[in-house]
């Protein structure tokens, strides 16, 4: 219990009016003030709550003022103490004091204007304080069995603030559960199609990633075992278990190996690595074939696979396959692209379409000599790039600047040759690799980039074009190895093979067949040219209408069994146009007799 003093001030009445008709009394700043009346004294009205002493003397009810008396006035309030409360969390990882600070409650006389009689009114203002100390707030929590992860900041707080707030006094340390064991693969696992952009900015819908293939030896997955975790410990020091993470359990299948860890995964063969994950396991294979069910439409998007591939269907119109290995169509295949690395087999009806099975001697070598030729002045054009545009004083000077400026310049003061050898390895691209996906890409980029480089070039496209040269290479480097084509028909199409050719169905119909090795046809041959290093053998060769029909060898032997007039014979350097029907007929390289 505190008691807070009011003390009067005494006024003199004003000398021009010492003996007023009615003393008056008031209160302004919290201090009695009043002018005194022998007749009519003026009065305060002491309230309850208030204890008056008048000249020293107790005073209650109505006391009267004259000159020269004095007041004094008290209060008697209790004080407010601090309190604590004290509350952990749930998990036991943490504890709290809610402060609520005290302090002493003072008194204050409102301030009232002149009256002869006075009820004195006041009002009481809270002064605040936090009495506590730290010893007090570490005893409360060895009370509440607080051990572990005690905040001294915290405690420090609690016995200073003057807010009411909640404070952490103590924390505990969480429990780190243990990771599971994860199984990153190092290829992409996405084969759904998505459009993929030209430098134009148009999307080709038709186009999906590339699906993944892996070689023999490359490290293609990793696992990664699950952790124990790190127990915790309460604010009690109670121990929290960790919880151990989850194991997988791989199941490896054809041409993966794992090596002594356990840890990494090998490819023993090459193939399309087949992926699949649930809950708690994987299974990881190899499979040296890619396969479609039902026909490649649009939906389906181009395919890209370095291996091989086999569609139970048809190709349908303007779709792509290209296959790293051999291809086989289980159905027809219309106005479409079909490219191989080995041995191709159609087994329905071609119509209007480009197949290239391999790639034949000459075309891999007017490729391999035009890349080698532009790569010799590209590789130092990029680097002499990189240099200038990264480098700091370029930036200072040229912060601004864009690309195809510099790489003009480039080009014309230090590189002169590099158009022109670029323009030559589009026109072999475009006359010895013509809708192949992979050369079409490379060439959009020469274009692009040097020809006529787009405003938003930048050193990641050069970068990139420099990444396809390599590529490029190996692919012209690994096509040595001659693959045969076998087709039921084909109609309005252009074959190309480095090995043998065999139309073993109705024939071929104004078509463009060109073989490293020989051309065998079952059926009729009429229209278009059939040319081969080797032996070419026709069951049925023109057509009565007389459609014109070119057969050519360079090494090898013309034998066909029934041949109409008109049909164009070039044996080695020997060329002989058939004038009448003839049957059994064989033209060896060099000669113009027939058998």
């Amino acid at each position: 219990m505190r008691k807070f003093r009011l003390l009067s001030r005494l006024f003199a009445a004003p000398k021009e009016n010492s003996s007023p008709e009615r003393g008056t009394v008031w209160t302004a700043n919290g201090v009695i003030a009043f002018t005194p009346c022998s007749e009519n004294p003026p009065s305060v009205v002491v309230p309850s709550g208030l204890t008056v002493l008048k000249n020293g003397a107790p005073a209650k009810g109505t006391i009267y003022l004259h000159e020269g008396d004095t007041l004094e006035a008290y209060a008697a309030v209790p004080s407010i103490e601090t309190t604590w409360s004290l509350k952990t969390a749930a998990d036991g990882l943490s504890a709290s004091l809610t402060v609520t600070p005290g302090g002493d409650m003072s008194i204050r006389l409102k301030d009232m204007e002149p009256s002869a009689s006075l009820v004195l009114d006041y009002t009481l203002e809270k002064i605040t304080r936090n009495e506590k100390t730290a010893e007090e707030a570490e005893a409360l929590l060895r009370e509440n069995k607080i051990t572990h992860g005690i905040l001294q900041a915290g405690l420090a707080r609690a016995c200073s603030t003057l807010l009411q707030e909640m404070i952490t006094v103590a924390e505990g340390t969480a429990a780190v559960h243990g990771r599971d064991a994860a199984f990153t693969p190092n290829f992409s696992e996405r084969e759904e199609s998505k459009p993929v952009f030209t430098w134009s900015g148009r999307a080709s819908y038709r186009d999906r990633e590339r699906l993944p293939f892996v070689k023999q030896g490359e490290e293609i997955a990793r696992l990664t075992p699950e952790t124990c975790g790190t127990d915790g410990v309460t604010v009690f020091g109670d121990s929290i278990p960790a919880m151990r993470g989850r194991p997988l359990n791989v199941k490896t299948g054809q041409g993966v190996r794992i090596d002594s860890t356990g840890g990494i995964f090998t490819a023993d063969m090459e193939g399309r690595p087949v992926l699949k994950q649930a809950d708690e396991a994987v299974s990881l294979e190899i499979l040296p074939v890619w396969e479609h069910s039902g026909a490649l439409t649009f939906r389906d998007g181009n395919v890209h696979f370095n291996g091989e591939v086999i569609i139970h269907g048809a190709v349908e119109e303007k779709m792509i396959v290209e296959a790293g290995g051999p291809l086989s169509v289980k159905k027809h295949a219309a106005y479409c692209f079909l490219q191989s690395g080995g041995d191709m087999e159609v087994c329905g009806n071609i119509t209007s379409s480009h197949l290239n099975a391999g790639l034949s001697s000459n075309r891999r070598k007017a490729l391999l000599d035009a890349l080698e030729s532009f790569d010799s002045l590209f590789e130092p054009l990029f680097q002499s790039a990189v240099q200038i545009f990264q480098s700091q004083t370029f930036r200072d000077r040229y912060a601004s600047s864009e690309l195809p400026p510099l790489l003009r310049r480039l080009m014309e003061t230090q590189f002169p040759e590099l158009k022109n050898r670029t323009e030559k390895m589009r026109q072999v691209i475009q006359l010895k690799a013509e809708g192949q996906q992979t050369w079409m890409t490379f060439d959009s980029s020469l274009k692009h980039c040097l020809i006529d480089p787009s405003p938003g070039l930048t050193l990641d496209h050069l970068r990139e074009l420099e990444k396809q040269v390599p590529v490029l290479r190996t692919k012209l480097l690994e096509l040595d190895t001659p693959s045969a084509m076998t087709i039921a028909s084909a109609a309005g199409s252009s074959l190309t093979a480095s090995g043998p050719v065999t139309v073993n169905g109705r024939g071929a119909l104004n078509c463009s067949i060109n073989s490293d090795d020989s051309i065998t046809i079952e059926g009729r041959a009429a229209g278009g040219t059939y040319t081969a290093s080797g032996d070419v053998t026709i069951m049925e060769a023109g057509s009565p209408a007389g459609a014109k029909t070119i057969i050519r060898t360079d090494q090898g032997t013309v034998r066909l069994d029934l041949v109409h007039p008109g049909v164009i014979i070039h044996a080695g350097g020997a060329v002989q146009t058939i004038e009448h029907t003839c049957t059994n007929v064989t033209i060896r390289s060099g000669s113009r007799a027939v058998s």
